[in-house]
């Protein structure tokens, strides 16, 4: 039985996906030029934007590293309301998520992530 991050966290792998391509947009990065950071074909993005690709741990990684991230904080902005709570009280123990955002983006950066996800839901 394949672990998913949806089966193992809840996370949804559209709203992962949305999550990344607005942190790609708001990093300034193409597709193509992401794309070589992480060493996949502009279509391999396009699909995990789109969530056409599940996204194993170890790629995610891969995605967060680039993005300036830490998959932690690219995770819980892709969860749900109900999610986050769960997801949080998870990796509590492990995890500072709230100052992981915080060195993760400016205040302006995550009122434009926060306004790029509510456009996008609407």
């Amino acid at each position: 039985m394949e672990q998913t991050l949806e089966k193992i966290y809840g996370i949804n792998k559209k709203e992962l996906g949305q999550t990344i391509k607005f942190i790609r947009l708001l990093r300034g990065l193409t597709q193509a030029k992401f794309a070589k950071l992480i060493k996949k074909s502009e279509s391999y993005v396009g699909w995990l934007e789109t969530a056409g690709r599940n996204l194993t741990i170890p790629m995610l990684q891969v995605v967060a590293v680039n993005l300036r991230v830490k998959a932690t904080v690219l995770l819980y902005l892709s969860a749900g309301e109900e999610t986050k709570t769960k997801f949080k009280e998870i990796v509590s123990s492990f995890f500072d998520l709230e100052s992981d955002i915080k060195t993760s983006f400016s205040v302006d950066e995550l009122a434009l992530f926060e306004l790029m996800k509510t456009q996008q839901n609407n």
